[in-house]
């Protein structure tokens, strides 16, 4: 079994399980479809470059902050991508000719990444926390403040 039809099994075992499964993402206080959490097999799917699967694969899996401009590129060419190879998906994805959930799955993803171009276009930088996750203490930077002292 190649690299890719390895990622199609797993999605297909994804989503026949219940989607109430996977973590929500917030993103910029935003929710994002439960779909979301996905979007790091789709990045593997479609023919995306090494740096963008590696970021989705971080995003979905940990909370983070990160440059609106990396954000956009990001975001930005997985869409591209997404909507180039529509149908590839849609089939990957549909699990019986009756499947109505692959288009709901294709659907969620169009709209997070829609909502994440939209939040990065509007400022320097982006947060998301996956929700279920433990929050770490040894990242925590004091809640932002910041105190200034002469050197």
């Amino acid at each position: 079994m190649n690299p890719i039809e390895k990622l199609i099994d797993v999605l297909r075992r994804i989503t026949t399980r219940s989607h109430r499964n996977l973590k929500t993402i917030r993103f910029e206080d935003e929710l994002l479809p439960n779909w979301a959490q996905l979007l790091d097999l789709a990045s593997r799917i479609c023919p995306a470059p090494e740096e963008t699967r590696h970021w989705f694969a971080a995003f979905t899996n940990a909370h983070g902050v990160d440059d609106a401009r990396t954000i956009l590129g990001h975001c930005q060419l997985l869409r591209a991508e997404l909507q180039a190879h529509r149908e590839l998906l849609m089939t990957v994805l549909c699990r019986t000719p009756e499947d109505t959930q692959a288009a709901q799955i294709y659907a969620a993803w169009i709209y997070s990444l829609d909502t994440m171009i939209q939040a990065a276009s509007s400022r320097p930088t982006c947060s998301w926390q996956v929700e279920g996750l433990a929050q770490s203490t040894d990242d925590d930077l004091g809640g932002g403040e910041i105190t200034l002292r002469r050197v």
